[in-house]
């Protein structure tokens, strides 16, 4: 199970509508203790419209984490 956090650096616009993303990932996994996990990535939208899009960079950021089987833990 993995629960993912997402930040934006903000948008101006009211609405939204879905535009195509073509996304290149460089990130790294770290073991925090008794198997979980954190994930921090970077990426970057080769297809980024300013016009169009929710956001307001090609760049995106993402920390997410890792739970690990109940079973694991209590060992």
């Amino acid at each position: 199970m993995t629960l993912s956090v997402f930040f934006s650096l903000g948008s101006d616009q009211s609405s939204h509508e879905w535009v195509m993303a073509a996304l290149l990932e460089a990130g790294k996994t770290f073991n925090i203790s008794h198997g979980f996990k954190m994930r921090a990535a970077v990426y970057y939208n080769f297809m980024h419209n300013a016009e169009k899009s929710q956001y307001n960079s090609p760049w995106l950021f993402k920390i997410g984490f890792a739970l690990p089987k109940v079973g694991k833990v209590f060992k």
